[in-house]
């Protein structure tokens, strides 16, 4: 099933379904942006046990998932397994995974960029208790609703010329956009006066 970023939340209230997520595409910052929204709505502010696999780990070791989903340690009752670099060839460990009922645990899987054609894509987008989070490149629309994100977070004021000036100035990559906001805001922070265009510039 395909959900988009604001849908995200919504996954976690729906008890019968297991929390596995394949997140991609091009946009890097967004893709780190998705991961850790899962990962801090999954804890709840309650510790988890965190475990990381790569593509790799996979192709010498098939049963390494479903191991690590089945043990839990002794100080978590939590536990966020994430796969790095996930492939077309490793369908099927996912596929047998999605037919099983595990409680307490999120598995979440990462690749790059995916085609339409792609075995992994098509599994997740065709499912309805597994779920896919495609991360494209931002546009206009994606780049003011991270802006405006940023602004409630802040508690700056910019005005609308500056609003549109960044919509137009930001690039397509999530984590060079919050890098650039990251700026403005180290520069305001200390100020009382608002900020100008020309020093946005």
């Amino acid at each position: 099933m395909i959900i988009k970023e604001n849908s995200i939340k919504s996954v976690f209230n729906n008890q019968n379904k297991n929390l596995i997520f394949l997140v991609y595409g091009p946009n890097e910052g967004l893709i780190r942006s998705i991961i850790q929204s899962l990962s801090t709505i999954f804890k709840d502010n309650e510790s988890a046990d965190e475990v990381v696999i790569s593509g790799k780990n996979l192709d010498e070791e098939p049963s390494r998932l479903m191991n690590e989903i089945q043990t839990f340690s002794m100080f978590s009752n939590k536990k966020i397994v994430y796969v790095d670099m996930i492939k077309d060839k490793h369908s099927s460990i996912i596929d047998d995974l999605r037919h099983l009922r595990f409680e307490n645990t999120i598995l979440i899987l990462k690749s790059d960029n995916l085609s339409k054609s792609s075995k992994l894509r098509k599994l997740f987008d065709t499912s309805k208790n597994i779920f896919s989070v495609p991360c494209y490149e931002d546009d206009s629309r994606s780049t003011m609703n991270l802006i405006q994100k940023f602004i409630q977070s802040s508690n700056l004021n910019l005005n609308r010329e500056i609003k549109n000036y960044l919509v137009q100035f930001l690039s397509n990559d999530r984590s060079l956009n919050q890098n650039e906001l990251e700026k403005i805001y180290l520069y305001q922070k200390n100020r009382k006066e608002n900020l100008s265009l020309e020093e946005v510039k």
